[in-house]
């Protein structure tokens, strides 16, 4: 690390990081290792939430990979999501799900992070930062809990209950054990109550259902970022059922109604995000990110995306709502004008002059890792002997 941070310090008076440091005129963008280093070399300076938005998910996971290689795993974050709600809807990734609820879990312990995101990330409706924190499950040996109030908590933060624990974002119980698979443990954890009071926490295998290794307190993350909060909830039957009302369709309102019922007696599924579009005010990524810097990455390219992202999302909806599964509510998305409203903002431009000064290195046959060492070994030599072309 120390040659990396060596690297960065270089770049403390280079043009694009100066730009950066102060918010201000336009970013020459024309490589990602580029944009990585710039973006690092700046937060080096000035820790400060930074939000990076490329114009769609794949770019976004290109930019991490490189940013994640130059800082640490606490100071960077990916937060990405599905680019089509059919999709998520059909089969939502478990890492992608992962992904987001550990970035805002890691957001709430420390907001001045450089995170990179997309339109399906930036747009997407969240709960509140408050709501999102007081999902979260902090369980200690020795500490008093009632059991039921455990087991109420883990489905409202979207956990599923099971006979037997098999794979992640599921829970089971019997007798005075409570076995959880957390989203942000590698393996299951036991639970073992002696009345009120939690007796032992320990990781076990799932196979074998043998004890790896006891611990005096876990932290559960929620297992999807779909929560609603008791004022959410009342919000989106009210606004539903007066929708309903006006309808007056029978099979659409046993349909909505179920999932109503769901809604109501807190069970979170990824399939009701749809229903965020009744919320007067959702939060945004931004929100836990105490006024962040943004930075656009090529605008057009990601009002473009924007308008596919809706465009997908309104017809998906407009299928569901013919099909008599959802009531017609269609800003399931933040508008792109009003997302990060208020923070200072930074755009890329990649036809400016390469004021950086810095270009691609291509290593097909290299790991990241080692490509990254090589070309910070050159572009040290580059910055020390700026007379010799050593980077091309």
């Amino acid at each position: 690390m120390n040659l990396l941070n060596r690297l960065l310090s270089e770049f403390d008076q280079n043009e694009a990081v100066r730009i950066l440091d102060g918010n201000r005129g336009e970013l020459p963008m024309s490589s990602l290792i580029e944009e990585a280093l710039v973006i690092s070399a700046s937060y080096r300076k000035d820790p400060r939430p930074v939000l990076v938005v490329k114009n769609n998910l794949y770019s976004a996971q290109r930019l991490y990979e490189r940013v994640s290689s130059l800082l640490s795993e606490d100071e960077c974050a990916l937060f990405g999501a599905d680019e089509s709600l059919r999709v998520e809807a059909i089969a939502a990734s478990p890492e992608m799900t992962a992904n987001k609820v550990e970035t805002l879990a890691s957001l709430l312990k420390n907001p001045a992070q450089v995170v990179i995101s997309c339109p399906s990330g930036l747009l997407r409706h969240l709960p509140s930062p408050e709501h999102f924190r007081n999902s979260c499950i902090d369980l200690k040996t020795d500490e008093t809990m009632d059991m039921d109030d455990l087991l109420r908590r883990l489905q409202a933060g979207g956990y599923y209950r099971t006979s037997h624990i098999d794979q992640p974002l599921s829970f089971a119980a019997r007798g005075g054990i409570v076995d959880i698979y957390s989203i942000n443990y590698e393996q299951p954890i036991r639970v073992e109550f002696f009345d009120d009071v939690i007796e032992s926490i320990r990781f076990f295998d799932v196979l074998t259902q043998k004890t790896i290794r006891s611990t005096d307190e876990v932290h559960i993350v929620p297992a999807n970022e779909v929560l609603f909060s008791d004022k959410d909830t009342e919000e989106i039957v009210t606004a539903c059922r007066s929708l309903l009302e006006e309808k007056n369709d029978p099979i659409l309102s046993s349909n909505v109604e179920s999932d109503l019922n769901l809604i109501s007696s807190g069970v979170r599924e990824t399939r009701l995000y749809p229903y965020t579009a009744f919320l007067s005010s959702p939060s945004g990524i931004w929100d836990y990110m105490d006024h962040p810097v943004v930075i656009w990455s090529d605008p057009d390219e990601i009002h473009e995306k924007t308008k596919r992202l809706i465009e997908d999302s309104v017809s998906y909806i407009q299928e569901q709502v013919q099909e008599k599964k959802l009531p017609g509510k269609y800003s399931v998305w933040h508008e792109l004008s009003r997302a990060a409203k208020g923070c200072p903002s930074v755009k890329e431009n990649p036809f400016a002059d390469n004021i950086a000064n810095i270009n691609e290195l291509h290593l097909p046959n290299d790991s990241l890792e080692i490509k990254l060492q090589i070309f910070v070994g050159i572009i040290i030599q580059r910055i020390q002997f700026p007379q010799r072309n050593l980077l091309h």
